[in-house]
């Protein structure tokens, strides 16, 4: 029997002092405190249904991380490509001062254009539902 009633326990439900007086009391069943006497599985069935939670967990763990890998993969993928458009858009401007790459709004408009298009064959391809990416943040981009 454990004491819960806060006098004289100074353990973790000791609760400080009881006004009431009151005593409550647990009875730990024998299954619990020797789980191999073959009287109750759901000691059993609980333990292992917490290691499978545990285990649950570790795979969580591992799909963030690899999360957090493919995202830092794709940072690192888009500022390469901006790298690049700038540099085309820098000889662009040389070469050519009146092409229309140079505004921003064509290439927006060109962007929008070949994105929706990738996007509707792979939703076709995969049988997905059609969706809407999400809105992509205003960059700061020289024009």
């Amino acid at each position: 029997m454990f004491d819960f009633s806060g006098k004289g326990n100074n353990g973790l439900f000791s609760g400080g002092k009881n006004q009431s007086g009151t005593v409550h009391q647990v009875k730990v069943s024998e299954s619990i405190r020797n789980p191999d006497n073959g009287k109750d599985g759901n000691v059993h069935y609980w333990f292992d249904y917490a290691q499978a939670l545990k285990e649950n967990v570790k795979g969580l763990i591992d799909s963030k991380d690899e999360a957090f890998r493919i995202a830092a993969e794709r940072r690192a993928v888009n500022a390469g490509l901006r790298a690049v458009i700038r540099d085309l858009l820098k000889v662009i401007r040389e070469k050519d001062p009146t092409n229309p790459l140079l505004d921003k709004k064509n290439r927006d408009r060109l962007f929008a254009q070949f994105e929706k298009e990738e996007m509707d064959k792979v939703l076709k391809s995969t049988g997905a539902k059609a969706w809407s990416p999400r809105e992509r943040p205003a960059e700061n981009t020289s024009e």
